[in-house]
């Protein structure tokens, strides 16, 4: 199967995964003032034809005071210049920035984003399927594994589904040389602690597997589709 997805950092974190249609977002260094100005500039960009805003810092909506607003939006405008992704289709690798250009004007107290036009369905997504509290939540989860699953369970499926060894391996980027290709070891360094993590977050959770003779092929998932709060 060849698998379309899109890789975003700031650093070393990554922010956003794409895999086959499934989406993770990570913004591991962002509070939550900057993650909520991130989802309202990832809207109205979203929702723009040009791909550009012009934003009045006063007029944002962020809990943040006066005398260390300019500080705040420095900072967080340093974080998102440096979003970076690489597309991978068919094993050809491409590099792009999600914003082309940021300017904060402080004689007229805004700030200026142009989105990279040839991804601006990127914040289009973003806007579309994450809160504050979805990207919170994610953040709080310790392994990529975990936040990976968190994806399916919130966004991608209804509280039960079968899935095939092969394809859950793609989906958490298992590298062809790792010991998790063994399914074994796949189940339960990989899969049973993911799932423990989301357990303060959807009841019931369940797996179980469909075997081929001796051999597991699909996995069986299970959950109470409503997120529990801690």
């Amino acid at each position: 199967m060849e698998l379309n997805y899109y890789i975003v950092t700031t650093g070393e974190n990554i922010m956003l995964k794409r895999i086959d249609g499934s989406v993770l977002y990570d913004l591991n260094d962002f509070n939550s003032s900057e993650i909520k100005l991130f989802l309202d500039i990832a809207k109205i960009i979203g929702m723009s034809n040009s791909g550009q805003t012009t934003l009045y810092l006063e007029d944002l909506n962020i809990d943040i005071a006066k005398s260390k607003l300019v500080r705040f939006i420095k900072k967080f405008c340093r974080k998102i210049s440096a979003i970076n992704c690489v597309s991978i289709t068919n094993k050809k690798e491409s590099i792009f920035f999600l914003f082309s250009n940021i300017t904060i004007d402080l004689n007229e107290m805004s700030l200026d984003i142009q989105s990279n036009p040839n991804y601006h369905h990127i914040l289009q997504e973003i806007y579309s399927n994450w809160t504050v509290e979805d990207l919170m939540i994610n953040n709080s989860l310790k392994t990529e594994y975990a936040k990976s699953f968190y994806t399916l369970f919130r966004f991608y499926h209804d509280g039960n589904f079968t899935i095939s060894v092969e394809h859950l391996k793609d989906y958490l980027f298992i590298d062809p040389n790792s010991v998790y290709q063994e399914t074994n070891k796949l189940m339960y360094k990989v899969i049973k602690p993911s799932l423990a993590a989301l357990e303060p977050y959807f009841e019931n959770i369940k797996i179980d597997t469909i075997k081929k003779g001796k051999f597991i092929t699909h996995f069986i998932i299970s959950y109470d589709k409503g997120a529990v709060t801690k």
